[in-house]
């Protein structure tokens, strides 16, 4: 019996012993468990701040494709903008450029349309419209005593193509001295030739002398005169071709509120040289012959008198001229 309880004794201590050791085993598991936890939970933590990483990277990503999209953008319009200011100084620089071509050049025109009517002695009748004349002219003020002057001159039947009627330079301004300079091609002071017709006075078709030449001359108070010189067409039988040709001119202009006149007069040595007379005579002549002209306009009130007279002062040889 007493072995009995001593071996259950045995067997009671034994199982407590074990009971205690596995009660220590399951808390010692238990703690692991718990510690696993928290480093999944630090693991899971660590994940998702990676995730966040990652989604903050992607919207960074993002953020930084619509910076470059936005900076590509900004580049356009900074371009945009230099081209606009560069285009608007060529404009400010091109409307700067027409304005002192304004001030410097100016520019006229003039153009005459002829309508005709005519019956002859046999009862034919004629009409016609024509272009008479088509002119653009172009004065440039270089300075305030140098100038240019350019005419250009269409005439239907006459001058087709376009004819460069003038081109001279003017070297002087009488406002301010009376003296000036005139060189190039251009219309020598003979002759005034002043009309209010429709046609040319017949003064103009005999007189009227256009070469390349120099004039100078002189205009204070009313009160003018010039002399000039030219190489002309015509030349004398044997003679050098050679700057013979010149001539002289005055007179005297006045006017005021309602009345004005002008006299004056003027010679040259050559009138063969004219335009109409240039094309009458086949080549060289025997002598010079000399022309004279004057002239005298009046008007008052509206009413104007005008009388010119234009002549040689000798007869040219009768073989000289194609007309007879």
């Amino acid at each position: 019996m007493k072995k009995q309880l001593t071996l259950a004794m045995i067997i009671l201590t034994s199982l407590f012993f074990a009971t205690s050791g596995l009660a220590a085993d399951s808390q010692s598991l238990q703690q692991r468990i718990d510690v696993l936890e928290r480093q999944l939970n630090d693991l899971q933590k660590q994940l998702n701040g990676q995730r966040d990483i990652e989604s903050n990277v992607q919207r960074l990503s993002g953020h930084k494709r619509d910076l470059e999209r936005n900076r590509e953008h900004l580049q356009k319009q900074e371009k945009q903008l230099e081209e606009s200011h560069s285009n608007q100084e060529q404009l400010s620089h091109f409307s700067k450029c027409l304005k002192l071509l304004g001030e410097h050049i100016s520019i006229g025109g003039l153009v005459e349309v002829e309508v005709g009517f005519a019956e002859d002695y046999d009862g034919n009748d004629e009409s016609d419209i024509t272009l008479a004349t088509m002119a653009l002219d172009i004065d440039i003020d270089l300075h305030k005593y140098v100038k240019a002057h350019i005419l250009l001159l269409w005439e239907e039947d006459d001058t087709e193509p376009v004819d460069l009627d003038e081109a001279y330079i003017l070297l002087g301004n009488t406002e301010y001295f009376p003296l000036y300079i005139q060189a190039g091609k251009l219309y020598v002071p003979f002759g005034n030739f002043e009309s209010n017709m429709i046609s040319d006075p017949l003064t103009l078709e005999l007189g009227e002398v256009r070469e390349s030449a120099v004039v100078l001359g002189l205009d204070f108070n009313g009160i003018y005169t010039g002399a000039y010189a030219f190489n002309g067409d015509i030349n004398e039988n044997g003679d050098d071709d050679e700057i013979k040709c010149f001539g002289i001119n005055a007179g005297y202009a006045f006017e005021n509120e309602g009345f004005s006149f002008d006299v004056g007069a003027g010679w040259i040595n050559n009138i063969a040289d004219s335009e109409d007379l240039t094309d009458a005579l086949p080549g060289d002549i025997k002598d010079y012959v000399a022309g004279v002209t004057a002239h005298a306009i009046f008007s008052w009130q509206g009413l104007t008198l005008i009388g010119e007279y234009l002549g040689a002062t000798d007869n040219f040889e009768l073989s000289e001229l194609d007309f007879k």
